[in-house]
C-alpha cells in the first residue's frame, strides 16, 4: 500500500545512550551494599587535619550538650550552626558509650553523619524523580548518586561536610522541579545552615519559582526559608554567640587569599602560565590579591566572570522555565563557581558534581 505524503509513521525517538547499558537495580539492595563498603573505608583518613584538628576538638569542646560553646572555645570553628549540632550529638553518643576522643570511635561518629546524607541523597532522588519521569529513570539517578566518587571521597573516607551539604541543595532543586516552593525553602534554609556555598544555586531557584508559580509563592518559599535558618539559629543567638555564628558567614571568603587551593580550575591554569611561561615568582604566583588588568585583582575577575556566568544561567531559566532547565542550571551554577572563582578547594567541586547527575 503506498503511503501518503504527510501521513508517514514518525521514527521512534532514539534513546538516550545511558540506557543502553546503564542498570536499574533496587535503590535499597544498592544503597546497603554501598554502605557496607563504606564502613570498611571509614577507620582510612583521606586528610588528616580536618578530622585531627578540626572535627573532633570542635565535637569535644560542645561537652555533648551545647553546640554554641564550640564557637565560645574554639576560634578556628568557621561553620554554620547545623553542623555543630551534628558535632554535638556525635560528642553526646561518645560519652554516653564511653569511647576514647581520638578513638575509633570517635572517627566513626564523625564520618557516620556525612555517609549517611550522601546514601540518603540517593534515596531522595529516586522517590522524587519516579514522579518526574519513570521508575528506571529514578533507580538510574539512584545508582549514579550511591556510586558518585565525589561523594565517597568527601565523606567515606574524607569525613568533610561537602556531602552533607549537597543533601539540602538537591533536596531544594528536586521540591521545586516538582512543584512545591515553601519545602523548597525549607530545604534551602538548611543547606545554608550547614555552609554558605549554598547560596551560589540561589539566584537560579528564586528565579524559576517567580517565573513558574508567581511571586506570592516566591515570597511564602523565601519566608520559609529564612524561617528554617533562623529556627536553627536561635540557640546560639540566646547563648550570646551571634557574632560568631555571623563571622562563619561574613569572614567564608578571604580565609586563603590564593587564586586556587588544588583545584583544577581557571586560575590553576593561571598558574602553570605563569610559573612556566612567564617566569613569574613562585611565592606570589598564587595569590589572587594581585593585581590582573586595570587596577583589579584576580579576585575582583574571578567574581565578576562568576557573574556573568550566573546573568547567562538566569537568561536561560527566564527563556524556559521548565524542571530540566532548572535541574541543569542549578548543576552549572555550582561549576561556574568552582570554575571561575578564586580560593577554591577541590572538595567545592562536589555540589556540582552531584547536581550534575
Amino acid at each position: 500500500m503506498p503511503k501518503i505524503k504527510g501521513m508517514e509513521t514518525p521514527p521512534a525517538p532514539k534513546r538516550p545512550f545511558a540506557s543502553l547499558w546503564l542498570p536499574a537495580p533496587n535503590p535499597f539492595s544498592l544503597i546497603a551494599v554501598v554502605f557496607v563498603a563504606c564502613l570498611l573505608f571509614v577507620p582510612l583518613i583521606w586528610f588528616p587535619f580536618d578530622v585531627e584538628s578540626c572535627w573532633l576538638p570542635w565535637s569535644r569542646a560542645s561537652l555533648g550538650y551545647a553546640p554554641w560553646r564550640i564557637y565560645f572555645t574554639r576560634a578556628d570553628c568557621n561553620y554554620p550552626p547545623l553542623v555543630l549540632y551534628i558535632l554535638t550529638a556525635q560528642e553526646a553518643i561518645r560519652k554516653l558509650i564511653g569511647g576514647q576522643e581520638m578513638g575509633s570511635l570517635a572517627l566513626v561518629l564523625t564520618k557516620l553523619p556525612n555517609i549517611a546524607a550522601h546514601l540518603a541523597g540517593a534515596l531522595v532522588g529516586y522517590y522524587a524523580l519516579r514522579r518526574l519521569e519513570s521508575e528506571t529513570y529514578a533507580r538510574r539517578f539512584a545508582l549514579l548518586y550511591a556510586l558518585s566518587l565525589p561523594l565517597f571521597v568527601n565523606a567515606a573516607l574524607w569525613g568533610q561536610a561537602d556531602a552533607l551539604l549537597v543533601l539540602p541543595m538537591l533536596c531544594a532543586v528536586l521540591l521545586l522541579m516538582r512543584g512545591k516552593p515553601v519545602p523548597a525553602g525549607i530545604a534551602l534554609g538548611a543547606a545554608l545552615a550547614v555552609k554558605l556555598q549554598a547560596i551560589v544555586i540561589v539566584p537560579v531557584l528564586l528565579l524559576y519559582c517567580g517565573k513558574r508559580f508567581g511571586w506570592k509563592p516566591l515570597l511564602s518559599a523565601v519566608a520559609a526559608g529564612l524561617a528554617t535558618l533562623l529556627a536553627i539559629a536561635l540557640p546560639f543567638l540566646l547563648a550570646g554567640t551571634g557574632e560568631q555564628m555571623l563571622k562563619a558567614y561574613t569572614d567564608a571568603a578571604g580565609f586563603y587569599r590564593f587564586r586556587t587551593l588544588n583545584t583544577f580550575n581557571i586560575w590553576s591554569l593561571a598558574n602553570y602560565v605563569d610559573l612556566e611561561w612567564r617566569h613569574l615568582d613562585p611565592k606570589t604566583v598564587n595569590n589572587d590579591n594581585r593585581v590582573a588588568f586595570a587596577g583589579l585583582t584576580y579576585q575582583s575577575v574571578g567574581i565578576a566572570l562568576f557573574g556573568a556566568a550566573i546573568v547567562y544561567l538566569l537568561s536561560c531559566v527566564w527563556r524556559r522555565p521548565t524542571p530540566r532547565v532548572l535541574a541543569w542550571c542549578a548543576a552549572m551554577s555550582g561549576w561556574a563557581f568552582v570554575m571561575l572563582c578564586t580560593q577554591m578547594h577541590e572538595r567545592y567541586w562536589v555540589p556540582g558534581a552531584v547536581l550534575m547527575l
